[in-house]
């Protein structure tokens, strides 16, 4: 099978190794002439710059790329933990040097403010516990369900994600100066501290556990590393190359274009394009979901770059390897920048000097640097070609008279790169930095999706989707393409299997036509438990119509048996049976329940009538109660209390269909109302009822639906049990079956009218609804420690039988 990724940046080329690991053909297309995307490395007059990501956080996730091939990422790459990580210069010409040990970190701390270094030590905790959450439980997890996200929402709530990174840092800092230094790192991946949620307060733990590091022979030495991994791999590197767009057939992605118009076909796509150049210039309007086209129109662009390139004519051997220059304003510079989109005549810079640690950079007795200055993106209107070379001018002369003294005489072979250049040389939206913006509300689900939206077959890769900018970011977002593309041996195995499939999507079907409200409910499973069901509630409908619609050729009776029989003997040669005998396997679903479920189906066939209370119980539960339990096996959860409330929810479905097809099924001889309830009518009066019969119907079935809300409560009371997923499905199918019988019970003459459904518009707000007030539905979060034993009294000898 064939892979190709669009863009050769760190999060493309991370997405071709895992791909190429799964057993993908995979072409790797860029249009740069060298890997890394905007990792490139300049070289003037004997200087050389790396152009990209100079701070090294995370190694591990280089060595896992390397490992997936049985190789060592440090046989190939030579890092150097620095000290300091980074040197803070202010505006009053005092500095604070960051990083090294947590010992040496207090101890500076200790100089510029004493009573910060407890505030410091409650920090990193707080760090560490978001780090535990953000990255090691979230930054490889998909997004694209918003499932995810909502069980994410205590553990984040608990963690203040939706403060900012200022507000973390000011919680426990209270010095100015050290205020800024702790919280300068979202403008690292393009955010505002002011703006970006707190959960980038986890960089503090990812440093202090892992280290900054830099890598000998600069960023393109790890590019070029892993170039030439991809090489002994196999995968196809085509550079000097650029796509023009993606090719979409009946929403599955199915190849690209390249700009000279040859089309290349491939079963699946990586983009580590932009998101915004991806639905603005790469896939056609029609094509897109409005998901993504809402995201589009409302997306806020993180900051644009203006970057100095230069070497000196002698060496500072004072100045740090990276040195953070923060000008007189800080809060309102950020506004200027992220807000006004205004250049202001200040500034804060990043300092870069890789001769601290390599000489190679330069020339014997030369020092090579480059200067980043954040600057608004081209949404604000700035005239680049007159305004570069003015604030080049500016950082130059600062920097002369502050840390780089005599600068103006010394500096040579320089140049510059403005986001005009970003905007043309990456394609970068509005020539920002790093995509769209960190804060909170285009964040995880909120974010460009990993998993396109609405077309198959596409997935995407980069600071522009989750988990985020920065390396480690953007290393993690090929993570999450790793779990969501299943392997080549999988998907060949899964065609193999073409009769398990044809039942699949013949259950599908079956479930689109006549359960309309599973249908509805479970697009908010995974696409594991959703499939079986689906496989499972086609199996019920199979069985259930052999007793409703009869066959011509074989008799109801022997047929429900031979399924019986098939079930017990664990094959069959009916495509449905042997489909669900195989489900049964992988869930553990006992034969006695299956049974128990056919034989309640049986017991429909010919005349029906139901004695009392309790015989009603025990049918539904035949019938829907087993269901229910089957259900939740299928749903990966086989703890006894988790199945007696879903035994519960399937009564009282089933109670709520026999008060709402009282007429239905008086027609076809049958009637599950309790005789003793409705003084012993027969099927044929209550088809065309007498006034008084009408009130004892009435009656009867305001009683049930009154004990049916009884059994909904137990059913929801367990859902805890179940994997979030499952548990909204699972939610939503009950709350709109119990919207039914409130209906039934509002709407005046109500069973003689005709069968009483919900409509779509009711079931989205029913939806709407139940997810607005998820957080305050106790049982949705936290277990049931029992069942009300009471509820299955009339069911001893059904459930003594193995479930």
């Amino acid at each position: 099978m064939k892979a190709i990724v669009i863009g050769a940046g760190f999060g493309g080329i991370a997405a071709a190794l895992r791909l190429c690991a799964k057993g993908y053909q995979v072409s790797l297309i860029d249009r740069c002439a060298g890997l890394g995307g905007r990792a490139q490395i300049f070289e003037r007059d004997g200087f050389k710059h790396d152009a990209g990501p100079t701070v090294i956080t995370a190694p591990f996730l280089f060595e896992e790329l390397f490992s997936l091939f049985n190789e060592k990422f440090d046989d190939y790459v030579r890092l150097v933990p620095l000290t300091p990580w980074y040197r803070f210069h202010f505006s009053d010409n005092s500095y604070f040097n960051y990083g090294g040990t947590f010992e040496e970190t207090m101890a500076e701390i200790a100089r510029i403010e004493p009573n910060d270094c407890n505030g410091y030590r409650n920090l990193l905790a707080q760090s560490e516990r978001i780090f535990n959450v953000g990255f090691i439980k979230l930054s490889a997890v998909s997004f694209h369900r918003l499932s995810t996200m909502l069980k994410q929402i205590p553990a984040l709530l608990r963690l203040r994600s939706q403060d900012t990174v200022w507000k973390f840092v000011a919680r426990y800092i209270k010095n100015p100066k050290l205020r800024q230094a702790f919280s300068i790192q979202p403008l690292l991946v393009g955010g505002n501290p002011f703006d970006t949620t707190s959960i980038y307060g986890l960089i503090h733990y990812l440093e202090r556990a892992h280290g900054v590091h830099f890598a000998m022979g600069g960023t393109s030495s790890i590019t070029n590393a892993l170039g030439d991994l991809m090489m002994r791999q196999g995968i196809n590197i085509q550079l000097n190359t650029t796509i023009s767009q993606i090719n979409i057939d009946d929403g599955v992605a199915s190849g690209v274009t390249l700009e000279d118009g040859t089309i290349i076909s491939a079963d699946l796509i990586v983009s580590n394009a932009d998101p915004a150049h991806l639905y603005t210039s790469m896939i056609k309007k029609e094509k897109q979901a409005k998901s993504a086209r809402l995201k589009l129109a409302n997306a806020e662009f993180s900051m644009g770059l203006f970057v100095l390139y230069f070497g000196t004519t002698r060496q500072y051997p004072d100045v740090a390897h990276h040195t953070i220059w923060l000008g007189e304003r800080y809060k309102e510079l950020l506004a200027d920048i992220f807000d006004h989109k205004k250049l202001s005549q200040d500034f804060s810079l990043y300092l870069h000097r890789p001769t601290a640690t390599d000489p190679s950079f330069a020339p014997a007795g030369c020092d090579s640097f480059y200067v980043l200055c954040p600057v608004p993106n081209l949404k604000g209107a700035i005239d680049w070609d007159l305004q570069g070379p003015l604030l080049q001018e500016r950082i130059v002369r600062a920097l002369d008279e502050t840390i780089l003294p005599g600068l103006r005489d010394t500096i040579t072979s320089d140049f510059i790169m403005t986001p005009e250049n970003f905007r043309t040389d990456y394609l970068s939206a509005f020539g920002a930095g790093f995509s769209v913006s960190p804060i909170f509300r285009q964040s995880a689900w909120f974010r460009f999706h990993n998993k396109a939206e609405g077309i198959e077959n596409l997935f995407l890769v980069g600071a522009g989707t989750h988990p985020g900018a920065g390396l480690p970011g953007v290393l993690c977002s090929a993570k999450v393409i790793d779990s969501l593309v299943p392997s080549v041996k999988t998907v060949k195995e899964a065609l193999e299997n073409k009769k398990a499939l044809k039942a699949l999507k013949a259950a599908d079907l079956v479930l689109s036509a006549k359960g309309k409200t599973f249908y509805w409910a479970r697009e908010w499973m995974t696409p594991v438990h959703a499939a079986r069901a689906t496989r499972l509630y086609g199996f019920c409908r199979y069985v259930d119509d052999i007793a409703d619609e009869g066959d011509l050729v074989i008799d109801p009776h022997l047929a429900l048996n031979l399924i019986i029989s098939d079930i017990l003997m664990g094959s069959s040669k009916d495509s449905k049976t042997a489909d669900f005998i195989n489900l049964m396997r992988e869930c553990n679903i006992s034969e006695s329940l299956v049974v128990s479920f056919i034989e309640g189906i049986i017991s429909d066939l010919g005349d029906v009538l139901i004695t009392n209370e309790e015989s009603l119980i025990q049918y539904c539960y035949q019938v829907a109660g087993t269901v229910g339990a089957m259900m939740c096996k299928v749903l990966d959860c086989h703890n006894r209390v988790a199945i007696s409330h879903a035994i519960d929810l399937g009564i009282a479905m089933q109670l709520t269909n026999i008060s709402r097809d009282v007429v239905e099924d008086a027609i076809s001889g049958r009637c599950y109302l309790p005789a003793t309830l409705i003084n012993h009518l027969k099927p044929a009066q209550l088809v065309e009822p007498s006034p008084e019969s009408k009130l004892i119907v009435e009656k009867c079935i305001y009683s049930l639906l009154k004990t049916a809300d009884t059994y909904y409560k137990s059913g929801e009371n367990g859902l805890s049990y179940l994997s979030f997923d499952s548990r909204f499905s699972i939610l939503l199918a009950s709350r709109i079956y119990s919207a039914i019988g409130i209906k039934i019970i509002n709407q005046k003459d109500f069973y003689w009218r005709g069968r009483v459904t919900v409509s779509r518009l009711s079931k989205f707000l029913i939806s709407f609804r139940t997810l607005i007030f998820l957080p305050f539905n106790y049982y949705f979060w936290f277990k049931c420690a029992s069942h009300d034993t009471k509820l299955h009294g009339a069911l001893t000898m059904f459930l003594k039988a193995k479930i």
